[in-house]
């Protein structure tokens, strides 16, 4: 049986990405088994990378339509928020060892440092300013639509044949590379429910006699979790409304420069990695953001920033879809809460929505508990120490 080795991008994959001319050196910044990101050095501007002298390369062994696809929603992206998101300068295939076929992508280097290496030393006003700027980014996302054919054509790449294929041939309405397409809002909640739920299945979906669905748990124990009908006009609105989301807006996947001038200030610079990225229903991403409250993200005031910052993106009434969506997905997130397992993420959460002193606040989010008082800001070694407080308990190591 042979080694399993680290992915590299050697002298052969580089010859196949750099048909005129070979880096002269790279940096290695990413490297697994499956994936290698670095940095191509040139000595000279190049004209196919609009004179840079330095790109960003990444390589994956897997499938590779889904990292053209990932690509695509960049591209998409960048023609949204053309001075925040990276611009893609070429996306292909290669072969590697074995003649497997790799993915390779190709993007512009974006000077500064992730978020995650200066936040805790910034203070609240420039965290909000950073806030600012990538909302005004998030929000140009959501102008992007599934209906939007010319930019489909110009920059939608592999995209272009799932969302606006032949009139015969069923097409999607939501979803994404990470999640899947879906052809209507029904399969779409079912994915989402089995997702948020992560183990077994305890909420059925079924069809509604008016052509709707209905939404119960199917475990006593969790009785107490109403049931959700969902009409056939908010499944459709669902769908028809489904906008560009990335859905991953966390401090790893942004890159800050220094500003010029100031005592240390930072401005956004980029916004990387968009795997989570797809054409999701209006209001899905900060949804899914109380869910990954403390799990991918133990920034509360990130999360509020967020959620505070896009309220105007909402629909509060009674039968709005957005509600709609709401419940199930609390559902959903309710029967996770409640599993009995021994499994890190799930004590990690539990105990951190108590350290931040939280309360699900219906469809505007989590928010503190009027009772709370003053919460000591989270920070990088609270996070060390409830990790270890977490393994502890389940009798694991902890570095």
């Amino acid at each position: 049986m042979s080694e399993q080795r680290d992915l590299e991008i050697d002298d052969e994959l580089q010859a196949q990405i750099f048909s005129k001319q070979k880096p002269t050196s790279s940096t290695l910044l990413l490297q697994t088994w499956t994936k290698c990101i670095c940095i191509a050095h040139f000595h000279e501007p190049q004209d196919d990378f609009d004179q840079a002298m330095k790109v960003v390369v990444r390589v994956e062994d897997g499938d590779v339509r889904r990292f053209e696809e990932i690509a695509a929603f960049q591209r998409l992206g960048c023609l949204a928020a053309h001075h925040l998101v990276p611009r893609t300068f070429k996306v292909g295939t290669i072969v590697g060892r074995g003649g497997k076929k790799l993915g390779f992508l190709i993007t512009a280097y974006v000077e500064g440092v992730v978020l995650t290496e200066v936040y805790d030393f910034l203070g609240t006003e420039q965290r909000e300013a950073i806030m600012e700027d990538l909302i005004a980014a998030v929000k140009s996302f959501y102008h992007v639509k599934p209906s939007n054919v010319e930019s489909f054509r110009a920059h939608g790449g592999v995209l272009l044949e799932t969302f606006q294929a032949h009139s015969n041939i069923p097409i999607a309405r939501i979803g994404g590379p990470r999640w899947g397409y879906f052809h209507d809002a029904r399969s779409f909640l079912e994915t989402v429910v089995k997702k948020l739920e992560t183990w077994g299945s305890r909420i059925a979906i079924k069809e509604a006699e008016d052509e709707g669905i209905l939404v119960e748990t199917t475990e006593a124990s969790l009785d107490y979790l109403q049931p959700v009908h969902i009409s056939k006009s908010c499944l459709l609105e669902m769908e028809s409304g489904a906008v560009m989301s990335f859905m991953d807006l966390e401090p790893r996947n942004i890159i800050v420069r220094a500003k010029e001038g100031a005592n240390g200030g930072y401005e956004v610079a980029g916004i990387i990695d968009w795997e989570m990225a797809g054409f999701f229903p209006s209001g899905f991403e900060q949804m899914f953001k109380d869910s990954q409250c403390g799990s991918v993200n133990a920034y509360f005031d990130w999360y509020r920033m967020f959620r505070d910052k896009t309220t105007d993106c909402l629909s509060l009434g009674e039968n709005s879809a957005q509600l709609a969506l709401f419940s199930v997905m609390d559902m959903a997130r309710q029967s996770y809460m409640a599993q009995e397992r021994r499994n890190f993420g799930l004590l990690y959460t539990r105990k951190w929505i108590l350290e931040e002193k939280l309360v699900l606040d219906g469809i505007k989010g989590w928010i503190r508990k009027p009772e709370a008082g003053k919460v000591e800001p989270w920070s990088e070694e609270k996070n060390r120490l409830l990790g270890a407080q977490v393994a502890k308990e389940l009798g694991m190591t902890w570095n």
